[in-house]
């Protein structure tokens, strides 16, 4: 926030491009565009970076709350008897995700089974996986980034329990399927 308000302040920019994280870029928005400054391609999802419209803001990525309700729709078209679970940041970028998640899962008469977090920075995933395996999870919603999603789905491998994991924007890169091994994502 101090170095929003510098920028915007003291340094009298007139545009942030690429503020990074859902919830810098959420904390920032509002420093921003009380200095009128133009906030344009934040590296997060959350519908606040979109919703109001507003002509200081631009974002270019899916919301994670339509992202959740995408995967929602697309997987139970493909299967409908699913056991849906979540692990999830615990911060905006999981609370954003989880809302379009409930809002679809409502809609199709289902329920999220069990509910995992951890805390940015987190490595140790061992007991939000053995939640997901206890539970009888067989899909699993990742509201992570990169290296958690690698980390979650290592620490699933080594415990011999194999959901269909789905992935959200935000854990996005080619290489993931090498870093985390085939097959383990739909």
């Amino acid at each position: 926030m101090l170095a929003a308000q510098k920028l915007a302040q003291s340094e009298k920019i007139f545009a942030v491009v690429g503020s990074m994280g859902t919830t810098i870029a959420l904390t920032t928005q509002q420093v921003f565009m009380d200095a009128g400054v133009v906030n344009l391609f934040p590296l997060g999802s959350a519908r606040g970076l979109y919703e109001p419209a507003d002509p200081l803001k631009f974002a270019f990525a899916v919301p994670y709350f339509q992202q959740g309700k995408a995967i929602v729709n697309a997987l139970n078209q493909i299967k409908v008897d699913r056991k849906w679970c979540s692990f999830v940041q615990d911060d905006d970028l999981g609370t954003e995700l989880m809302s379009g998640v409930d809002a679809a899962i409502k809609q199709i008469g289902k329920t999220v089974i069990e509910r995992t977090t951890y805390k940015r920075g987190a490595t140790d995933f061992s007991s939000q996986v053995a939640r997901l395996k206890g539970a009888g999870c067989d899909t699993v919603v990742l509201g992570t980034t990169l290296r958690e999603t690698v980390g979650a789905v290592n620490e699933a491998k080594k415990v011999g329990y194999s959901p269909d994991f789905v992935a959200i924007s935000s854990a996005y890169t080619h290489l993931l399927v090498k870093l985390g091994g085939l097959p383990w994502m739909v």
